[in-house]
């Protein structure tokens, strides 16, 4: 699936991700009306590089299934890198449900927040939770 639904602009709503989708990397990448969205990525994904990056509009619930540790691609970008960049940055923003090792990339403890650099920017408006 990967780069799927790229710059469009004019998707609003998308489903849960196929269990046998390993690469969704930049699938929605530019979606910027993707919004109020309840979707899961399963465990089997490893690699969601620029998935939801610039969807400005990004809203509602994703839970991530995948162990998402950091592991360097072809590219030499890390299977998670800029993810949620520049995104949720208008409207009520987004809750995100990880697996623990996720949960654990994702987190920095000294700021209490993402790796920004990493996962999103500063003005991303996103929740992290820690998959129960």
């Amino acid at each position: 699936m990967y780069g799927t639904f790229v710059g469009c602009k004019l998707l609003e709503n998308v489903t849960n991700i196929p269990e046998g989708c390993d690469d969704i990397q930049e699938i929605y990448y530019g979606c910027s009306s993707l919004n109020n969205v309840n979707v899961v990525i399963p465990g089997n994904v490893k690699k969601i590089y620029n998935s939801f990056r610039d969807c400005s509009n990004l809203s509602g619930k994703i839970i991530i299934e995948a162990d998402l540790v950091g592991n360097v691609m072809e590219n030499g970008r890390k299977d998670f890198e800029y993810c949620f960049y520049n995104s949720a940055t208008t409207g009520p923003g987004l809750m995100l449900e990880c697996s623990e090792k996720t949960y654990k990339t994702f987190y920095d403890e000294n700021k209490k927040n993402f790796i920004n650099e990493w996962v999103c920017d500063a003005k991303s408006n996103i929740k992290l939770k820690l998959k129960n």
